[in-house]
């Protein structure tokens, strides 16, 4: 029977399982996961892989959120290293860092 306790396995208290070990992904993408623990954050992931660029007002459309609150998710992303910006102008557009598509292999 495996235990978990203040997030480590243990099995029936014989000894304990570093079940981190098995994962295959770098300390990188632990800030990948965590901007990803969000369904609205998850969405804009999908509709930037689907679409490639784009701007904050193109993300609203596709929601029933104010565009302050996209932006928010957005800035939480970019802070993250999931989402990378370029700023044209005025305007700024938004994509997949492929930095972190590369490392984590998430976004294929």
């Amino acid at each position: 029977m495996i235990l978990l306790r203040a997030g480590k396995a243990y099995i029936d208290n014989i000894g304990y399982i570093d079940y981190c070990q098995y994962m295959k992904f770098n300390s990188a993408c632990s800030g990948c996961f965590a901007g990803l623990s969000c369904g609205v954050r998850v969405e804009i992931i999908n509709l930037l892989q689907k679409n490639g660029k784009m701007q904050v007002t193109e993300i609203a459309k596709n929601f029933q959120l104010k565009q302050p609150t996209i932006s928010h998710h957005l800035k939480y992303l970019r802070e993250m290293g999931i989402v990378a910006s370029n700023k044209i102008g005025r305007k700024i557009y938004y994509y997949i860092h492929p930095k972190c598509a590369k490392e984590c292999g998430v976004f294929i």
